[in-house]
């Protein structure tokens, strides 16, 4: 599987709600940084830690929060998303 195929794999979970399949593509080692300013800001150090500091936050706390990009690039190549249906 490709860099963008894995990407993009992981993007097509997140908006089937398919949290397990996410948590897999994460590296048990994961550093997982939000952004000073963002309500969820810090360094989370696990699978489990980025599930309860921002996966599950964003899912219970944003009302209808998705996120779908428009365009996929790896290694200088760009490469256009598939839709999901939910």
């Amino acid at each position: 599987m490709s860099n963008t195929d894995t990407v993009r794999t992981t993007y097509d979970a997140l908006a089937r709600g398919d949290v397990p399949a996410v948590l897999g593509f994460l590296d048990p080692n994961i550093d997982w940084t939000e952004n000073d300013g963002f309500p969820y800001a810090g360094t989370y150090h696990s699978p489990d830690a980025v599930l309860q500091n921002v996966i599950m936050k964003l899912g219970t706390e944003w009302d209808g929060f998705s996120v779908v990009p428009d365009d996929f690039v790896a290694e200088g190549d760009k490469d256009r998303p598939r839709h999901v249906q939910r």
